[in-house]
């Protein structure tokens, strides 16, 4: 018996709100996508200077604004999540680190920290999510998605 059953809380309960908060959290993420897709033209000049995405920079800057929006949306209403996770997983690896440690170095401009960490936290939520789904707070498992079996 753990310490949340001898306090009797609902563990499964809490594991599904845990996974809604954690699906509210990447709420934050929307307002990166929408500017850029605000200014495209200022952001092509970023990724113009990026090492990844430097070949199509209008492109780029379009593709990750609108995953930015998009993704977390899923996420939030638990639609897809589980690829949800994984695309957004995938965009901040190769934008948030590989695109920041390649081009800009791996510590931030003050020095008291890495350079990625909100790459970090947005890779941790959608990993998070790509292995664990969504939970039961979610259209996901409203229309019957299979979940992985809990042992």
């Amino acid at each position: 018996m753990n310490f949340l059953q001898l306090r009797g809380m609902n563990t499964a309960r809490n594991r599904d709100l845990g996974l809604l908060i954690l699906r509210i959290l990447s709420i934050a993420l929307v307002t990166h996508g929408l500017s850029k897709l605000t200014d495209i033209e200022g952001n092509a000049k970023f990724f113009e200077h990026q090492i990844i995405v430097s070949s199509a920079p209008k492109f780029w800057s379009v593709i990750i604004g609108l995953g930015q929006i998009v993704l977390p949306i899923l996420l939030i209403i638990g639609l897809f999540t589980r690829w949800s996770g994984l695309l957004l997983t995938l965009m901040f690896v190769g934008i948030g680190i590989v695109e920041t440690q390649l081009a800009g170095g791996f510590w931030n401009e003050r020095g008291d920290g890495v350079s990625f960490e909100a790459s970090l936290l947005y890779i941790a939520i959608g990993l998070t999510l790509f292995l664990t789904g969504p939970g039961r707070y979610s259209l996901d498992h409203a229309l019957g998605v299979k979940e992985p079996a809990r042992h």
